[in-house]
């Protein structure tokens, strides 16, 4: 059976039941042209139900009390009509019944027999047919099953599909090392850096112009240099010879700054001495130990006796000594020599609690001395000004190193890590607070926003309710009904409102208060804004220049503190941006690292990788792995704006060193902008022409090159005549026949004694016999082998160098002479021993006296 979907419903089943049936005596029965239209007398069940007659559940007819009869005479006459018909057709029904019965019983046995096996037959089809239809819906329902089972499975690949997609996706944007990346792009190409510096020493020269740009209003740069530092100076210095340059300049920076801070710490107390009971404490505990260490003993040693050279040879200590260009070279060895002489068990405590547990070990000079011995040998015997330029590198950092180390540096240290931690604070409260300030001022905006549209909603009604409901109500405008908010128009504008309703021209009248309000509110409002504007602009220029004092404040901090590149490449190089320079620049520092490094996993998924120093096309290079990097240090730089927008574009976001370079060039690139508008390439990156170009400019004023030995030499020359020629006649003079011939052949470099000796040490225990030497012809041979007094401390050279230059011993004799020419009574100890006995005799007397 089927049928159309909404054919068959409840509300057309009702219609026809009403339609077909009727209620007779409380019970609903066809009617009978119902009966007689689809012959319903005629109807057997067996036609519709296969298996028997149903059965019915019998209920009680509810009879109507005699009095409702009774009142309804009408429905009582035709429901007994309609009584009688139905007892005439059951007793024709019953007849028909027992006639089909006397019928069926006086059948053939064989047609019975038909009739049964038609019925079983009827019946076995029936059966198949719902055998079949249960088949089917067996089938139907399998074939759903799987069907649901084909689409759980399509889901279930779906959903794998996207959990695989996921962990791709997450595996793809996970961070690993730059060359495991697949989608690596080239990097751009910065300008090799070239200065008449090496290349692995310009990143020692940056460090120096760093230093002295953070610590040089700290230390009094501006004694020395007043214009302050450049990196030609620094260049020039590190390259050139001349004693009057910026190298001797430098020198004096630190050797002065380092002298001044330690005896102001003696001063202010900050240097403790060691008392007498610390002293034997310490000792008890050094002879209880061990194991002793024979390098820092041997160390103390040679510092302690450098330590009492000056005071034994010069009668003061190494920091009141004059210095000069002359003297300064050899202040820094003996300076460098005495490195870890204040370092004692005595002081442990002072250096535990003030200096970070220093030790001997700790002290820059002294790794300098361990690390170069050489350089300190050679220090002997030439002068500061003639070394090259890597060792004049060694000694200024370890003079800088060694200024960091002292009490005063690390607390200066200290305070500006506490003005960074303040400016930080500072700088985040400010932005919050011009956060929270937009905010409030947004809120406000709108809040005006909707405060203007309900002033023009309410002019609205106030100019179009008095005109309009007079319209609409038929009545006059001044009716007490009305709304009286027109009485904040003035009385011009009302009366031409009601000259208009009398004229039924409302509209184009009602139009002109409306427009002069809107006009007055409108330069209203323009003269609040440009208030508001230029408050505004007051604040924004205020809060400005606040941010750039917290930026700078936090950029000078960080100067001082902690200096430190804006990250590394897929290469490893690291990336700086500095104070003194302008420029991005790019260190290329393969120290510690192997070739494999510098190559990614699979070089054929890889496209356009190259090194840097392949970019110009070197040929194939083997790779391998564990070999360590050998190449120089070099450094590189950008200096235009769109450099940086390329690098920012070639860098991996998925690279553990590219993407934190890349957010801390996104984080600064307002102020990397702003160095590479200021870079001139003119200064970095010069050609062998140029360099050489350079050299010839800068020393044009010096005449033809020479070496700082042939300019001190003359310097001293100058020294001594000027000095000879001061105490002629007054304290003195010199023991020579011809004082003019001695004059010139000192000034003519062919010094000749014209003495027949000369004396020297304590109680003339040097003489030497020029004149027999003059007539034998070995005065030249002995004079060099001529030594200078007080040579000791083997090879670690504690004591006056010995001399190798012949023009060294002539003008040491000369002065001498000069010294031999002063009265005793003019000199100070330790120059005149005989004083020194008398003070020592006078001493004597008062100790006696006292006792």
């Amino acid at each position: 059976i089927s049928r159309r979907k909404g054919f068959f419903t409840r509300e057309k089943v009702k219609m026809f039941l009403k339609q077909n049936t009727e209620v007779l005596n409380g019970v609903i029965k066809v009617k009978a042209s119902t009966v007689a239209k689809y012959k319903l007398n005629e109807f057997n069940f067996r036609a519709v139900f296969p298996d028997g007659a149903p059965m019915f559940n019998s209920n009680s007819v509810s009879r109507r009390a005699a009095g409702d009869m009774d009142r309804d005479g009408s429905q009582h006459h035709s429901n007994k009509a309609e009584r009688e018909m139905e007892k005439l057709r059951e007793k024709k029904e019953a007849m028909r019944r027992a006639a089909a019965a006397h019928a069926k019983e006086n059948k053939a046995p064989g047609l019975r027999q038909n009739e049964e096996s038609a019925y079983a037959r009827e019946q076995q089809l029936r059966r198949n047919l719902l055998e079949s239809r249960m088949t089917q819906r067996q089938e139907k329902l399998k074939e759903k099953e799987r069907l649901k089972e084909i689409k759980e499975k399509e889901r279930e690949k779906l959903r794998e599909e996207k959990r695989k997609y996921a962990e791709y996706i997450k595996e793809w944007n996970r961070l690993r090392d730059d060359m495991e990346c697949e989608d690596l792009k080239a990097l751009p190409e910065p300008l090799a850096v070239r200065t008449r510096l090496p290349p692995e020493l310009f990143g020692d020269a940056l460090m120096l112009l760093e230093f002295l740009h953070a610590f040089g209003d700290f230390f009094d740069l501006k004694d020395e240099f007043p214009n302050g530092i450049t990196l030609d100076m620094v260049e020039e210095a590190m390259v050139g010879h001349d004693p009057e340059g910026p190298l001797c300049e430098l020198l004096f920076f630190f050797l002065s700054a380092i002298f001044q801070t330690m005896t102001a710490e003696e001063e202010d107390g900050v240097r403790e001495q060691p008392t007498d009971a610390d002293a034997k404490m310490t000792g008890l505990s050094e002879a209880l130990e061990e194991e002793q260490d024979n390098t820092k003993a041997a160390i103390g040693a040679v510092a302690a006796m450098a330590a009492a050279w000056p005071q034994l040879h010069q009668g003061r200590s190494l920091r009141k000594l004059d210095m000069d260009s002359c003297s300064v070279s050899e202040i820094l060895r003996l300076h460098v020599l005495m490195a870890g002489s204040d370092v004692m068990p005595a002081n442990s405590k002072y250096r535990y609690q003030q200096r970070g547990g220093f030790d001997t070990m700790d002290g820059p000079c002294v790794e300098l001395r361990l690390s170069q011995p050489g350089l300190l040998k050679r220090l002997a015997n030439v002068s500061a000004y003639d070394l090259t330029p890597a060792e004049k590198l060694m000694i200024v950092k370890a003079l800088s190193v060694e200024l960091l180390t002292l009490v005063t540096t690390r607390d200066y240290i200290d305070d500006n890590f506490d003005v960074l931690k303040q400016a930080r604070q500072d700088f985040r409260e400010l932005k919050n607070a011009k956060l929270r300030r937009e905010r409030e001022e947004a809120a406000a905006r709108l809040r005006r926003v909707k405060e203007e549209k309900i002033k023009e909603q309410e002019r609205k009604l106030i100019q179009g309710n008095p005109v309009e409901e007079p319209l609409k109500n038929g009545v006059d405008g001044d009716d007490s009904g009305m709304d009286t908010s027109t009485e904040g128009l003035d009385g011009a504008a009302r009366g031409s409102a009601q000259d208009e309703q009398a004229a039924g021209s409302s509209k184009p009248r009602r139009g002109r208060p409306k427009n002069s309000e809107r006009n007055k509110s409108g330069k209203q409002g323009k003269k609040s804004g440009k208030d508001d504007n230029s408050a505004e602009i007051s604040e924004a220029d205020i809060q400005a220049l606040r941010e750039k004092e917290l930026v700078e404040r936090i950029l000078s901090a960080v100067a001082r503190t902690n200096v430190a590149p804006l990250g590394r490449d897929r290469f490893y190089r690291r990336y700086w941006l500095f104070n003194t320079i302008p420029g991005l620049f790019v260190e290329e520092d393969y120290h510690g690292l192997t070739e494999d490094m510098l190559h990614p996993p699979s070089v054929s998924d890889i496209f356009c990788v190259a090194l840097p120093g392949q970019l110009a096309g070197s040929g194939d290079m083997r790779i391998e792995e564990g070999c360590e990097v050998k190449r120089p240090n070099r450094w590189f730089y950008f200096h235009r704006p769109e450099q940086l927008d390329e690098l920012l574009e070639s860098l991996n976001l998925r690279g553990l060193r590219e993407s934190s370079l890349r957010e801390a060039l996104i984080l600064e690139r307002e102020r990397i902008v702003q160095s590479l508008q200021l870079a001139q390439t003119e200064l970095i990156h010069l050609s062998g022409m140029e360099v050489a170009c350079k050299s010839l400019y800068l020393t044009a004023s010096q005449g033809p090159p020479s070496s700082a030995e042939v300019q001190l030499e003359g310097r001293l020359k100058d020294l001594l005549l000027d000095m000879e020629d001061r105490i002629q006649g007054t304290l003195g003079g010199i023991q020579v026949a011809d004082r003019l011939a001695w004059r010139t052949a000192l000034q003519n470099s062919h010094y000749d004694p014209m003495c027949d000796e000369l004396v020297w040490g304590p109680q003339g225990e040097r003489n030497l016999k020029i004149s027999k030497l003059r007539e034998s012809g070995q005065l030249k041979s002995e004079l060099s082998d001529v030594k200078l007094e007080g040579r000791s401390g083997g090879s670690l050279g504690t004591g006056t160098p010995q001399a190798t230059n012949l023009p060294v011993r002539h003008l040491a004799m000369a002065l001498l002479q000069i010294e031999q020419g002063l009265g005793r009574r003019f000199l100070k100890e330790p120059l005149d021993v005989e004083e020194a006995k008398k003070h020592g005799r006078s001493d004597a007397i008062k100790s006696n006296e006292k006792k």
